[in-house]
């Protein structure tokens, strides 16, 4: 696998579509703007996670899905971020429109989890783990580090924007004690 470059200018991250997946991407989110402090990181998700990221440190603007809209404005507005110029598109959802999406906009680097047939839309698809699937923290990780591709790291525990928010430190405490992981 080709090694990125630091140097990105401008990355779209297709974010997670449900709001627990969304507050298990925000590891991965830092390690990415640690990797690519220079870079500008938009982040699209849909319109009921997208009040997750006001004024989140590391996304720089967060672009918002509307699933209500009909098809044709769904896709004109995927059409519309091609003016952005990503250069690279990082996909959470491992759904086969996310890749189909990341494709549209014509990125140079479309990196994501090789699932559901679309592989053929990825330019840097990474194989989905074997055997029992990791934690779904572990999972956007991986795709971040990329098999080192970008050579971060992960620091565990609740980034500092986070410490202050009650329902994040309650949600965190459920996740603990219901799936065993650290926090």
């Amino acid at each position: 696998m080709q090694r990125l470059s630091p140097d990105l200018e401008a990355v779209l991250v297709i974010g997670p579509n449900w709001i627990g997946d969304a507050v298990m991407s925000t590891p991965a989110l830092a390690n990415l703007r640690r990797g690519l402090p220079k870079a500008t990181i938009d982040l699209l998700v849909p319109l009921h996670v997208a009040p997750l990221f006001d004024d989140h440190p590391h996304i720089d603007r967060v672009v918002v899905r509307d699933e209500r809209q009909p098809r044709r404005a769904r896709l004109a507005q995927v059409i519309a971020l091609r003016r952005c110029e990503y250069q690279m598109v990082l996909l959470l959802p491992n759904s086969f429109r996310a890749a189909l999406d990341a494709w549209l906009l014509r990125s140079p680097i479309r990196l994501g989890y090789a699932t559901d047939g679309r592989h053929w839309l990825l330019t840097h698809a990474v194989p989905a783990a074997e055997g029992q699937p990791p934690h779904q923290i572990e999972a956007y990780l991986r795709l971040v580090d990329a098999e080192r591709t970008l050579g971060l790291f992960f620091e565990p525990g609740l980034q500092a924007w986070a410490q202050g928010e009650d329902w994040i430190l309650t949600g965190a405490n459920w996740m603990y004690v219901n799936s065993h992981f650290v926090v």
